[in-house]
């Protein structure tokens, strides 16, 4: 996903590794969230993948296809709903209202 993001898919920043190999700064992201894994069996949308994660016992929502790479900061948004991808329009939306 690093190789092939090279840096937040949102915001466009890229990614320089550190001096540790480290990518700081940046996360990977579940497109479609782990903890909704028991929907996403009964829908088997393993079906849409066909590059299986490095470790086959880690499941198909692990796949590289179902993750981006973001910025630390923008990953806790898009985990917090706060910021979603159109795909219709490839355009990041923001939320501004807060319940």
């Amino acid at each position: 996903m690093r190789e092939r993001d090279g840096g937040c898919v949102i915001s466009g920043t890229k990614a320089r590794i550190g001096p540790d190999g480290g990518w700081w700064s940046f996360e990977a992201a579940h497109i479609f969230p782990f903890a909704y894994q028991g929907y996403w069996n009964t829908c088997k949308f393993d079906n849409w993948v066909d590059i299986p994660p490095a470790n086959s016992s880690d499941g198909m929502i692990n796949s590289i296809q179902n993750g981006i790479l973001l910025r630390r900061d923008i990953h806790g948004n898009f985990d917090a709903y706060d910021v979603a991808i159109n795909p219709d329009v490839r355009i990041a939306e923001f939320c501004s209202l807060r319940y």
